[in-house]
C-alpha cells in the first residue's frame, strides 16, 4: 500500500524482502518456525517428523529446480545434506521411546537417552553432545502432548499464515503489473 501511494522503489524492495523472509520462515523445515509448529504438534518418536523433513527437502529441491534460483538451491542443498542427521535423530528418539517407562519422569528420560547413547552409532558422540541431547530428549518427551484441539488450532493457524503470505504475494504481483 505504501508503494502504491508514492512508488518508492526502496519501499517495494523492502516489502518484497520481508515477504520472502516470512515465506521462507514458515516453510515446514526445522529450525524454521513452520518446522517448529509441526514439531510441537507431533510426538518426538513419531515417523511424522522424519516424513516432514523428507517432504520438505523434496519440495525445496523441486522449487529450486523449477525456479532455477540459487537461494532456493542452496537451501535445498543444505536440507539434503542434513537428512542423514535427521534420520539418525529419528532413530535415536525411537530408541529412547522404547526404553522409557514413565514419560513424565524427566530424569528417567535422561537416563534412557544416555543409555541409548552407549549403543552404536551414538557411542562415538562426544560427552557434551550426549549430555545436551539427553536433556533435549527429556524436554521433548516430558512436554505435554498436543491434543486433537491443539492440533486443529495449530494447523488452522499455520494455514492462515500461509494464506497471509499468499495474499501478500498476489498483492505485490498486482502492484508490479500496474
Amino acid at each position: 500500500l505504501l508503494y502504491e501511494h508514492d512508488r518508492n522503489p526502496a519501499v517495494y524492495g523492502a516489502a518484497i524482502g520481508f515477504l520472502v523472509i516470512n515465506a521462507l520462515n514458515i516453510i515446514p523445515v526445522v529450525p524454521l518456525d513452520g518446522g517448529r509448529v509441526f514439531e510441537t504438534l507431533s510426538r518426538p518418536e513419531g515417523v511424522a517428523r522424519f516424513m516432514l523433513q523428507i517432504s520438505s527437502v523434496l519440495g525445496l529441491v523441486a522449487v529450486a529446480l523449477y525456479l532455477r534460483d540459487p537461494v532456493f538451491g542452496a537451501f535445498a542443498l543444505l536440507s539434503v545434506l542434513i537428512m542423514p542427521r535427521q534420520w539418525l535423530a529419528y532413530k535415536f528418539r525411537a530408541s529412547v521411546a522404547r526404553k522409557i517407562n514413565d514419560s513424565t519422569n524427566w530424569l528417567g528420560v535422561v537416563r534412557a537417552a544416555l543409555g541409548v547413547m552407549t549403543e552404536s552409532p551414538y557411542a562415538k558422540w562426544r560427552s557434551p553432545a550426549r549430555q545436551e541431547l539427553a536433556r533435549a530428549a527429556a524436554d521433548q518427551f516430558t512436554a505435554p502432548m498436543a491434543t486433537k484441539e491443539d492440533w486443529v488450532f495449530g494447523m488452522v493457524t499455520y494455514l492462515a499464515s500461509l494464506a497471509i503470505v499468499g495474499v501478500a504475494a498476489l498483492v505485490w504481483m498486482r502492484v508490479k503489473v500496474t
